[in-house]
């Protein structure tokens, strides 16, 4: 009896360990498909497991219009950045997935990995696999939808498309650019008549965060001009609520 307990112990150890290696395990795949920076700002591109090896291409910009630009492979889960033909350079890349989103990381050996952006452009950050309605070309159609819609006075659709962009595409747009369209829906909110503005503006609550001292001074300006339809626009939404 007391061999038996022993052996099932065993058993049971070994199972743990088992799982605890496989649980642990790095990911060596990535599911193939176009992945967006925040802000729309990279598009990194990933192919389909071929040969044990997928290929991945990067594509980003940054301020001033400046841009970065790399390829390579992964093979189970390493990712090796392509340097031939740019001499002696060394650039360690680390890709980490996390549900439909892949954080790009610098390795140790990075020291070269700015060759291959402009002086104010990179790469690192989360990129991410937007849904169907997120994607730029679909972004671009159902702005166009807003555009007839409001020409064809059915304000109420086109509020509604508006909506639906800020509130399941907030990744694809960047600060200022995402609290554009958020003024925007609020606009067609008020002329809708259907009391949704203050909600809609709430989804830019971010914006009271900003210190405007603590922004890059082309940018105070621009932080003024916003700062003073927020709050035109919240008195706006007020009376409409009355």
């Amino acid at each position: 009896m007391k061999l038996k307990s022993i052996s099932i112990f065993a058993i049971l150890t070994l199972y743990y360990n088992i799982t605890l290696c496989v649980a642990e395990e790095p990911k060596s795949y990535f599911p193939p498909g176009d992945y967006y920076r925040t802000g729309n700002s990279g598009l990194l591109t990933i192919s389909p497991l071929f040969e044990g090896l997928q290929k991945f291409r990067i594509r980003s910009t940054g301020h001033n219009a400046h841009a970065c630009g790399l390829n390579g492979t992964i093979e189970s889960g390493h990712v090796q950045v392509d340097v031939r033909g740019i001499g002696d350079m060394s650039c360690d890349v680390v890709f980490k997935l996390n549900d439909d989103r892949i954080t790009i990381e610098k390795g140790a050996a990075s020291r070269d990995c700015q060759g291959f952006c402009g002086a104010a452009a990179g790469f690192t950050g989360t990129y991410w696999k937007p849904s169907p309605i997120c994607e730029p070309a679909s972004i671009r159609f159902n702005d166009k939808q807003v555009k007839k819609a409001l020409k064809n006075n059915e304000t109420e659709k086109a509020y509604w498309i508006s909506r639906k962009l800020i509130t399941e595409c907030r990744d694809m747009f960047e600060g200022f650019g995402y609290l554009s369209r958020v003024f925007h829906t609020a606009h067609l909110s008020l002329s809708a008549k259907n009391h949704q503005c203050k909600k809609i503006l709430e989804k830019g609550s971010f914006f009271r965060d900003l210190k405007r001292e603590y922004l890059p001074e082309k940018m105070q300006n621009e932080y003024d001009k916003y700062s003073t339809e927020f709050n035109r626009l919240e008195s706006e939404c007020e009376q409409s609520m009355k």
